[in-house]
């Protein structure tokens, strides 16, 4: 198993984007709605720049932070000397209110979203 997963990148997009939607009408409701908001937003983060789920996460969380749509972040698994910075860009559909409901986010979630994915993917 590699790690192209042969995504169908305009149909994954639409189906993390309608999920966002739906997570974020329910998100008042429980903490899990919350978890399942960020973790959606992340994953909806890599997808749109390509990047590593630890990328993605660094990203968000610097934009809850900050609200900065465009960060630059360390980029992963770089071999050479200093691993150079990329710019990563929060997609729109994740909304400057919603900076509140990604506090459940950690730099510790990375596993939790991973698996997160999968269970996603099973589902659909």
């Amino acid at each position: 198993m590699g790690w192209n997963k042969r995504l169908h990148y305009p149909e994954a997009y639409k189906r993390f984007s309608v999920a966002l939607g739906e997570f974020r009408k329910r998100v008042s409701e429980s903490k899990r709605a919350q978890r399942r908001f960020a973790y959606t937003s992340v994953l909806l983060t890599q997808l749109r720049n390509a990047a590593r789920v630890s990328e993605a996460l660094e990203a968000v969380l610097i934009f809850r932070d900050t609200s900065n749509r465009e960060v630059y972040v360390r980029a992963r698994e770089y071999k050479r000397g200093n691993a150079p910075n990329r710019l990563v860009i929060i997609p729109q559909e994740i909304r400057d209110s919603d900076r509140l409901f990604l506090s459940v986010l950690s730099k510790k979630s990375v596993n939790n979203i991973k698996v997160f994915a999968i269970r996603f993917s099973d589902s659909i």
